[in-house]
């Protein structure tokens, strides 16, 4: 078993338990000689400190947030799953003392050390897609934190994840009768998750990660006459008009998250990221299933498409 299962299991068992803490004195520094005496040692007042890593490990924290953070959003992801995500935040805690930031604390996390992770991560020349992952696993564990609107995308920090034109080309796009022919194939699936998330970021010009957050209740609402809808917390929060023009979407939406007992339209077990990835791996399947491509050319990667959708307006 690994540290961060074991850490995992701590963390399950006293999820609230925090830093330890201990009592010490300190005493002033040798008796000095004045006037011909001799000054004794002075015992000051009993402080508290706390005590150094590896007492209290950041792996041990780490697993104890990620335990909170999923508790208070109601969902249970397998063992598996969170010890995946605490092993990526551990590493990244790691680089960054390796490179001179002492941090005994994980939530004195911030954009400095954010920005610096990008900056080793560019460094060691990791591919573009290790990168998007390990951006995207830093804003999960912000959100974990209670810093849900501290990083923004990672084009804002690094402009040139875009890519250039020519990397584009190499991508195929469907056509919207091919888009059609895709959102049928889906709808016709007991699964009906990827088909809702594909008809809302295509219909509302909303994003994935917003439409993998919308709330059963939000969407009652609108059932129940409200013209809107409202997705996202926080600073992230947003309101999409008009759903009056989108009826029959709420409705399916509506019928769907009731009949498998969601609360938002997320696979219950798996967090933000998580969703993306298991929704993006199942698109680019469906994909090549009903529209092999030809010799040389691919169709649009999961980052790529991911991309595509953030910078479409909202409605």
């Amino acid at each position: 078993m690994s540290s961060v299962n074991a850490h995992l299991e701590a963390a399950e068992q006293s999820p609230r338990e925090g830093a330890r803490y201990v009592h010490s004195a300190s005493h002033s520094p040798q008796a000095g000689t004045w006037a011909g005496g001799t000054a004794e040692p002075k015992l000051q007042t009993p402080r508290v400190v706390r005590l150094s890593a590896p007492t209290v490990a950041i792996t041990a924290q780490v697993a104890s947030v990620f335990t909170g953070h999923f508790r208070s959003l109601n969902r249970f992801p397998s063992r598996r799953v969170v010890q995946r995500r605490c092993e990526v935040i551990v590493t990244a805690y790691n680089e960054l003392n390796a490179h001179g930031y002492d941090i005994h604390e994980v939530s004195t996390f911030g954009l400095r050390h954010a920005r610096a992770l990008l900056e080793v991560w560019k460094k060691k020349r990791l591919s573009r897609n290790t990168i998007y992952c390990r951006w995207s696993a830093l804003r999960t564990w912000s959100n974990a934190l209670g810093k849900a609107a501290m990083l923004g995308r990672l084009e804002e920090y690094w402009p040139e994840f875009k890519g250039s034109d020519a990397t584009k080309q190499t991508y195929h796009l469907l056509t919207q009768e091919q888009l059609d022919q895709r959102s049928a194939f889906l709808r016709q699936q007991p699964d009906k998750t990827c088909y809702l998330v594909d008809r809302l970021t295509r219909e509302l010009q909303m994003t994935r990660e917003l439409a993998f957050e919308i709330q059963l209740e939000a969407v009652e609402a609108v059932i129940h006459g409200e013209s809107f809808l409202r997705v996202g917390v926080g600073g992230r929060r947003k309101l999409f008009p008009d759903m009056g023009k989108h009826a029959e979407l709420i409705q399916e939406l509506h019928q769907f998250m009731v009949e498998r007992h969601r609360k938002t339209l997320a696979w219950t077990g798996r967090d933000l990221d998580g969703a993306i990835t298991k929704y993006a791996a199942r698109m680019t399947y469906v994909t090549k299933r009903l529209f092999p491509p030809q010799k040389g050319v691919r169709h649009e990667s999961p980052v790529q498409h991911h991309l595509q959708r953030r910078q479409q307006p909202l409605g």
